[in-house]
């Protein structure tokens, strides 16, 4: 298998569409979404005694799982009760010539110190060998989400590696080679209606029991962080930088830059491209804006940033629009 590690927009689409080109199969994150489903931006709260957790995500997992099973690609995604287990059917499936994904806690990489503020959310790593004698793995990594994004392949030690891969409960995903040529999964004439259809749907902005859908995701916790402004000072650090976590690695920001780039990869798209592009890292811009707040001890930035976000978001309909009437 010619493993490459090619520059990506999220980390789990950014595995899948990494191996499956090693595996033969050429593609892109903008085609995962479009085929997938991708573009679905989601956010409910989810209540404790303790605590309210803020719960803002893209569906690009979920795409990425649709789009294999639209491939027909074999593959197997689930957890296992030991370490020892994992590296067994680890070991099997790179015999068979497959590609093995360990889902990681995010806090145990030590290649980037960005990670270190990641406590309590996960990253996927493409593992290309295991080394027991030198106690190191070789990892592809296409998505480190920093400004601008950078990508990692080379040495990781087993230690750190075992132990973020113990916190997610050993959770792996395998994609097998294909015993049959798969054919272009391509469809140029649908894709415009697609698109249109994917895009109206988020501007849509419904309520989907306790969901908020598309553009109603992000307005709706714009307003619930309104709750949080007269928190202590601590406290309203930790809640900010898990919604910055959140904002960041869970598929918002990640969905909108892997939609730009299917603008540019498409000729009746191309021209909204440069627009588009903007959207994307003005919303990528506004985690710095986040993490400020925090830090600062401003809670009255939560006013700025939730016109920051109105303001994006009257863009993006204005764009969609557009697309939508061609």
């Amino acid at each position: 298998m010619n493993y490459i590690t090619y520059q990506q927009k999220d980390c789990f689409t950014g595995c899948v569409v990494n191996a499956l080109n090693a595996l033969g199969i050429k593609c892109s994150e903008a085609e995962v979404l479009l085929y997938g489903g991708g573009f679905k931006i989601r956010y409910k709260t989810m209540s404790t005694p303790e605590d309210t957790k803020y719960l803002l995500y893209g569906e690009l997992r979920e795409a990425s799982i649709n789009f294999l099973n639209m491939l027909g690609v074999k593959y197997v995604l689930t957890e296992y009760d030991n370490l020892e287990k994992a590296l067994l059917v680890y070991y099997e499936a790179k015999s068979e010539g497959a590609s093995v994904m360990f889902v990681v806690a995010a806090d145990s990489i030590r290649y980037h110190q960005v990670f270190r503020q990641a406590a309590g959310s996960q990253h996927c790593l493409n593992i290309l060998d295991i080394d027991e004698v030198k106690g190191t793995a070789r990892v592809s990594d296409g998505y480190i989400p920093t400004t601008p994004v950078l990508m990692y392949e080379g040495d990781v030690p087993l230690g750190s590696l075992y132990e973020g891969y113990q916190k997610s409960g050993y959770n792996t995903l395998i994609i097998y080679p294909s015993e049959e040529k798969i054919e272009d999964f391509r469809c140029p004439k649908k894709e415009k209606q697609m698109i249109q259809e994917m895009l109206e749907h988020y501007i849509k902005g419904e309520q989907e029991g306790e969901n908020y859908i598309g553009k109603s995701a992000i307005l709706k916790i714009c307003d619930d962080l309104n709750m949080i402004k007269d928190w202590e000072r601590e406290r309203f650090r930790v809640k900010m930088m898990d919604f910055n976590t959140l904002y960041k690695t869970w598929g918002f920001v990640g969905s909108k830059r892997i939609l730009a780039e299917f603008f540019a990869e498409r000729d009746f798209l191309s021209e909204y491209y440069g627009e588009m592009n903007d959207i994307a890292e003005k919303w990528n811009g506004l985690a710095r804006y986040i993490v400020k707040t925090a830090i600062a001890y401003r809670p009255a930035m939560i006013d700025s940033f939730r016109e920051k976000v109105k303001e994006l978001v009257s863009k993006e309909e204005e764009l969609f629009a557009k697309i939508i009437d061609i």
